[in-house]
């Protein structure tokens, strides 16, 4: 059974493994075949710049994606972000239950969607807090 302690823990170590957990899927799912085609596979130190390259072009990607979601969020007086988190763990746990044999998706998409979840849950959390905490300021 999962403790407070834990949980804690866990959106913790999403802030970190979000991203990651999105690239690998992506990789799982489509491998190395959107590369140039003048990068040769066997060159380890090309794969591995396109990676960062690939990783980088991400974390820009979701950054704005994040911060549209938080004008969003804000404008709708803090819907959003509930209903971003509870769409994305609804489908980390269709994965988890259903399994990937039954639908056609990698299992790797499902995990992603958990930590991007948790991460938007996390967010949430913490937005609330420093939100009550200027107003009991003033």
């Amino acid at each position: 059974m999962l403790s407070v302690n834990d949980l804690k823990g866990l959106l913790e170590v999403n802030k970190v493994a979000t991203l990651p957990f999105i690239v690998a899927a992506y990789f799982q799912e489509f491998g190395f075949s959107h590369f140039p085609d003048f990068i040769s596979r066997d060159n380890v130190f090309f794969i591995c710049a396109m990676f960062v390259v690939i990783v980088v072009i991400a974390f820009i990607a979701l950054w704005a994606a994040f911060d549209f979601v938080n004008i969003l969020d804000a404008k709708l007086h803090g819907t959003l972000f509930s209903l971003a988190a509870a769409s994305l763990l609804s489908f980390a746990v269709l994965g988890f239950f259903a399994g990937s044999a039954k639908i056609n998706i990698h299992v790797s998409w499902f995990i992603a969607a958990g930590a991007c979840g948790l991460y938007l849950l996390d967010v949430k959390r913490k937005s609330e807090r420093i939100m009550a905490e200027s107003r009991t300021r003033t």
